[in-house]
């Protein structure tokens, strides 16, 4: 049986080589910088079993990340590297962190009754309604939480209208990622199109949900549930026995242990 610790390496582990498979990797000293040709730019974290990280191993990085014009931003898991925390705020970041749980047996997952109305699909590479479902994803992290508002539809479609060079990149990626296998998408949907979506990112036995999100005027329904259940059930079919996922702050994390995950640990996010 598998120990917390035993978890969070294979979390560690799983965060790098993504990251490794998706982008080109730059070491500096115990941190490894990850640059994508599109759909980027990734972030700087600890390379796993490394040595401790420094402030002064910040600031290289911090200057390397400028010369290159990326973000100056950093993410880990703070029980896999303690040291990163500390070092980053000294380095003058602001951190924030995050729950971080984890389900070891996605088939078991708590299916919760879906929403009247609501209807869940896996995206397909050339699914039309690939961009509403990310247009969605993206207003929903604009108004972070679990509190309901105004933002629905027609903000939605306002949204779409308005998508940026960077969104449709982005959009092309997602169809290039779920076409090779390497993303599962899953979008709800009502009468009034797209509310909601999010992303399972698997390698081998362990999985990754990211960016479920959904249209404040439909928050506090069980939408983001039904997509989070619905994305277990894809990463179970796909043979992952450790699935896990980082919560936005301890109201959102609730809703995951509502479905059968446990907070293991926390991930850290650093930036200036």
């Amino acid at each position: 049986m598998s120990t917390t610790g035993d978890l969070l390496r294979d979390i560690d582990d799983h965060c790098d080589a993504v990251l490794r498979r998706d982008a080109e990797a730059r070491p500096f000293g115990p941190l490894t910088l990850f640059l994508a040709d599109r759909g980027g730019p990734f972030h700087a974290r600890p390379t796993p079993d490394g040595a401790e990280v420094t402030p002064g191993d910040i600031a290289t990085m911090r200057r390397v990340q400028r010369e290159l014009g990326v973000p100056e931003s950093f993410e880990w898991v703070d029980q896999t590297c303690p040291s990163m925390a500390a070092a980053a705020r000294a380095a003058g970041l602001v951190v924030t962190t995050h729950p971080l749980l984890a389900l070891t047996h996605p088939a078991a997952v708590v299916v919760p009754d879906l929403p009247d109305g609501v209807r869940l699909r896996v995206i397909t590479a050339d699914d039309p309604d690939l961009p509403g479902v990310r247009a969605c994803v993206r207003l929903a992290f604009r108004c972070p939480g679990t509190a309901t508002g105004a933002i629905g539809p027609a903000e939605r479609d306002t949204a779409l209208a308005s998508s940026t060079d960077d969104d449709l990149d982005r959009n092309a990626r997602y169809r290039e990622r779920i076409q090779r296998g390497r993303t599962t998408m899953v979008g709800a949907f009502t009468d009034e199109g797209a509310v909601g979506g999010g992303n399972l990112t698997p390698l081998g036995q362990v999985g990754e949900i990211v960016g479920v999100g959904v249209l404040p005027a439909v928050r506090r329904q069980g939408v983001a549930a039904a997509i989070t259940t619905r994305l277990a059930q894809e990463a179970a079919a796909d043979g992952v026995r450790t699935l896990f996922l980082s919560a936005q702050d301890q109201a959102v994390a609730r809703v995951y242990a509502r479905l059968g995950f446990t907070c293991i640990g926390s991930t850290g996010r650093a930036e200036p």
